[in-house]
């Protein structure tokens, strides 16, 4: 025995180098990927830049000093524009930096996520499931571009799933459950729906030990949790407390962060269904998503029915149980009938959770009921917080009314970890389990699947790669060329580099490009509207800034995209065609109302029309 295990050691010993050698080149391997991708979105040729021009003009001017919600205001979370700031000093102040730190931390986040799916699910599903995740991610509906705050908040959430699973594999320490509140607090200060992945993770960590009755342990799980991510909140508090701007901080990032939702009214349910039935289905993720749920259902079917159904359904049942079923059958066509304008989904939902809750309580009597954490596996465990997670994250990117491919970037870990369950299975299939009729079926299941993932897989890496125009000039990367369009030039030849410019829009790039000022601090105009209340003083407070300093340059998008109009219409023909809602109910509000005619009379008093260009009009201060 000791000779085989001396023997196994010295093969493993000659083994290392070989092992490190072909890691290095499947690193350096994948990092050519990453940079092939992303060669759709290189700044010497003209790509798309909105949300990715803000966040680059915000983390420069956090380089100059300037302090987020006291200098610049916005109600997004502080650390995306930190990493910003931080990636502008490493790589340069320029597009090039951002595109060059971009591309390290989407190759960072591959590697994490293999090394976690790796340490849980071994070699083969780690590198299939990982090479997914890239392709996913850098799909043109989600990526548009990169240095987005999704992007960002990947890197807490695959540690999140890292931790957990060493919360599942090592004695259900609480300390595990701090530090995924800790990640999970990263990903928040990040972008608010990142919190879904470590808040699904807490929920089946308190789970657990609650399943057997350790109440106890419970709490300290939830309390290990709330401290971990309340704790580092009060951290990254304290600078703003520093900075005597702690009001502005808890405004800015923590309340109206959660007011981009649309307007006052909440039609959450609506943008929730928008998204499931005709946006998620339309993008190439949505079809990753479908496989994932339909790999959820044929797990949670066979456990279910295995661990509870089958034991529940053996004991014989009361003639009042059988007339409970009978009427919880009957009871949605019986509605329907008494009431035939009522939406019959609600009818089934209620049958269904009856349903639900009988075999609970039946369970909870049965007197050999299982324990959770003997029926599932550290994997499953995991695998389940991903499906918790899913319809969550499509809920969370409704929030906001808007369908933009970014928001479902949030979601890939989870769908990753999801799909790579079946994979994980089908690695696992011995000769042994494929004899019995319901071993075959079940593992010929996840072996359909598995195919139909590496399908989507291969026609999602062809979807994502670049055409010729960005291809042909490889070498191109290494000069850090910038292309400027003609708006950049004009703003550049005819200012001087001490002019500000106002740019009424999110196109934040332009002002980053030309290296000009913006002359307020509220970046983006669209948050002056939010809240449509009489305490919203922002728009008071844009006006007196530019009274005090008027830019050089105003330059407005005609037809705006964000359909947010300008003062240089009367103030009864700006809703003629459209207006976003925000805006719209914002100018209901007498206060409001007032200090946009006073932006009106500022606005005429000292303006002239300059040029038009493309779609984009400028206005210059009269001299």
């Amino acid at each position: 025995m000791g000779g085989n295990n001396i023997f196994h050691a010295q093969l493993s010993i000659k083994n290392k180098p070989i092992v490190l050698v072909s890691y290095s080149i499947a690193f350096v391997l994948a990092a050519l990927l990453v940079i092939w991708l992303n060669l759709s979105w290189r700044p010497d040729v003209p790509t798309p830049s909105t949300d990715s021009g803000f966040y680059a003009y915000y983390g420069k001017a956090i380089l100059q000093g300037q302090i987020p919600y006291r200098d610049l205001w916005d109600n997004k979370p502080p650390l995306g524009y930190y990493l910003n700031a931080l990636a502008l000093l490493i790589f340069g102040k320029s597009l090039w930096g951002i595109w060059w730190s971009g591309i390290v931390w989407i190759l960072g986040c591959t590697v994490l996520i293999f090394i976690v799916l790796r340490k849980l699910m071994g070699n083969t599903t780690a590198w299939i499931a990982s090479a997914l995740f890239l392709v996913a991610l850098m799909n043109p509906e989600l990526f548009e571009g990169g240095n987005m705050m999704e992007v960002y908040s990947l890197a807490p959430q695959i540690g999140i799933i890292g931790v957990t699973s060493l919360f599942f594999t090592r004695h259900r320490k609480s300390w595990f459950a701090a530090l995924a509140g800790i990640l999970t607090a990263c990903a928040f200060l990040i972008k608010q729906p990142s919190i879904v992945l470590g808040c699904s993770a807490v929920l089946l960590m308190i789970l657990s030990p609650l399943s057997e009755l350790k109440i106890r342990q419970a709490f300290k799980i939830g309390l290990g949790f709330v401290f971990g991510f309340a704790g580092l909140v009060a951290v990254v508090s304290v600078y703003w407390l520093w900075a005597g701007a702690l009001g502005q901080f808890i405004d800015g990032a923590l309340l109206q962060g959660f007011s981009y939702i649309g307007g006052q009214e909440s039609h959450l349910r609506e943008y929730f269904f928008y998204n499931l039935v005709n946006v998620l289905p339309n993008l190439y993720i949505g079809k990753l998503y479908f496989i994932a749920l339909l790999s959820g259902g044929a797990f949670l079917l066979e456990k279910f029915y295995q661990f509870w159904i089958k034991p529940v359904l053996r004991e014989r049942l009361s003639v009042i149980e059988w007339c409970l079923l009978i009427v919880l059958f009957l009871f949605p066509m019986v509605a329907k009938n008494v009431s035939p304008n009522s939406y019959v989904g609600k009818f089934w939902i209620i049958t269904i959770f009856s349903f639900g809750l009988y075999i609970l309580i039946k369970y909870y009597r049965s007197k050999s009921r299982p324990i959770f954490h003997q029926v599932f596996s550290p994997v499953e465990w995991i695998w389940l917080i991903a499906m918790i997670s899913l319809p969550l994250e499509v809920l969370m990117a409704s929030l906001g009314g808007r369908y933009f491919g970014h928001y479902f970037i949030t979601m890939l870990p989870a769908v990753t970890v999801a799909v790579a369950y079946p994979i994980w299975k089908v690695t696992l299939v011995s000769r042994e389990s494929l004899k019995t009729k319901g071993g075959l079926v079940r593992n010929s299941i996840y072996v359909v699947l598995m195919i139909t993932i590496l399908v989507w897989g291969v026609a999602s890496f062809v979807y994502d790669t670049p055409p010729a125009v960005y291809t042909k000039n490889i070498a191109g990367i290494v000069k850090g060329q910038i292309w400027l369009n003609d708006l950049e030039q004009y703003i550049i030849q005819t200012t001087n580099p001490d002019d500000e410019v106002l740019v009424w829009h999110i196109h934040l790039g332009i002002n980053f490009i030309t290296d000009r000022r913006a002359p307020s601090r509220f970046l983006f105009p669209l948050n002056l509207f939010i809240p449509a209340s009489e305490q919203n003083t922002k728009l008071e407070q844009y006006v007196d800034e530019l009274e005090e300093n008027p830019p050089e340059l105003i330059v407005i998008q005609k037809v705006s995209s964000l359909a947010l109009p300008f003062v240089d219409e009367p103030v009864d023909q700006l809703c003629n065609t459209y207006c976003t809602p925000e805006f719209e109910q914002a100018l209901n509000v007498p206060q409001i109302r007032q200090e946009w005619l006073r932006f009106q009379q500022f606005f005429v008093t000292h303006y002239d029309l300059d040029v038009k260009i493309y779609d984009w009009i400028v206005f210059r201060k009269q001299q």
